[in-house]
């Protein structure tokens, strides 16, 4: 993990900037959740945390946690420790540099999916090194076929037949490591996501109508033949083979909220449910609930995605993406 944030660093300093690099550790995580004395739980941000966020041009984090057990918590002392996330949104959001996440691969990442770790692991450095400047012309070849559309016209094997409407006022974000002018859709300290490359689309999102069906999802348990429509912007009807319940409390009754498709053409596929899945060049999305992530102002409780493997994308005729790959901006 050291390299890459030494290689980001390195490229920052390359153009100029001053960065500040962070590690910690499980062992530091779980004492911070389970015996760090409650009096300094959720402390708000000092002088000191102002002036890193203020004095440098990048800023590079890792995930706390490599076992998700280490962050377990009595929920009255994780309450008390998130109590401060607003103030650090805040303060991130005001501040001069920019925000980056960088997604170490953990064996954990894959135990619900079931994907062999290694391959998953692999893929991930190659999603890291991939050609982020490539990633983001991609993403402004999408933006600029979508300019003047007014239709979107999703399909897939399955049966999905989903069509919603741009609106006079579409959202558009590419997240390609902050490459390009893109990222002004999104909201002020968003920060940005290692291995990432994510094209969002947040239309007028109470005409989304249509059926979606798709072979494979996650939500407590492996998902399969999932089946929803949309009828005024609202999810209806959810089913599916398995673990049916659990999706009919997620998706029911959520708002749609965006289409997503991915852009880094490092990650390959075999089942929609693999945990790069949503970066994968072509891989399409249908994002309901919260789309604030992706540049829109729908802040709902819901959040769900539908994983579209070989779908077909259109605008107004345009084919963006033919069966899970790629058309328009691709190389």
């Amino acid at each position: 993990m050291i390299p890459v944030m030494e290689n980001l660093a390195i490229e920052a300093r390359r153009l100029g900037g001053r960065t500040w690099m962070l590690l910690t550790s499980d062992r530091v995580g779980r004492f911070t959740m389970t015996e760090m004395p409650e009096q300094f739980l959720g402390a708000s941000p000092t002088a000191i945390d102002s002036a890193i966020l203020n004095l440098s041009d990048l800023y590079i984090e890792l995930p706390t946690f490599s076992d998700p057990s280490a962050s377990a918590a009595p929920p009255d002392r994780t309450a008390k420790q998130n109590a401060s996330q607003p103030a650090f949104n805040a303060l991130f959001a005001s501040a001069r540099s920019r925000h980056v996440i960088v997604g170490i691969p953990q064996p954990s990442d894959t135990v619900r999916t079931g994907e062999h770790y290694a391959t998953y692991e692999r893929m991930t450095w190659d999603a890291m090194s991939a050609d982020y400047a490539s990633i983001a012309r991609t993403g402004e070849a999408l933006r600029t076929a979508l300019a003047h559309a007014r239709r979107i016209h999703v399909t897939s094997p399955e049966g999905t037949d989903f069509t919603v409407e741009m609106g006079e006022r579409p959202v558009f974000t590419v997240d390609a490591m902050g490459m390009g002018p893109s990222d002004a859709a999104l909201p002020a300290g968003t920060p940005m996501i290692v291995p990432g490359g994510t094209f969002g689309v947040v239309p007028n999102v109470t005409t989304a109508s249509g059926r979606i069906r798709a072979s494979a999802d996650i939500c407590d348990h492996a998902v399969k033949d999932e089946a929803l429509d949309v009828r005024n912007g609202v999810a209806e009807h959810a089913t599916a083979a398995t673990d049916a319940d659990c999706v009919k409390q997620a998706v029911d009754g959520a708002p749609f909220g965006a289409l997503a498709i991915g852009l880094n053409p490092a990650v390959r596929l075999s089942t929609p449910t693999e945990t790069l899945a949503q970066i994968a060049a072509g891989f399409v999305s249908l994002v309901f609930g919260n789309n604030v992530g992706l540049g829109g102002s729908q802040n709902d409780p819901h959040n769900w995605f539908v994983p579209l493997l070989h779908a077909t994308v259109d605008a107004d005729g345009t084919v963006l993406v033919r069966d899970g790959r790629l058309v328009v901006g691709a190389r």
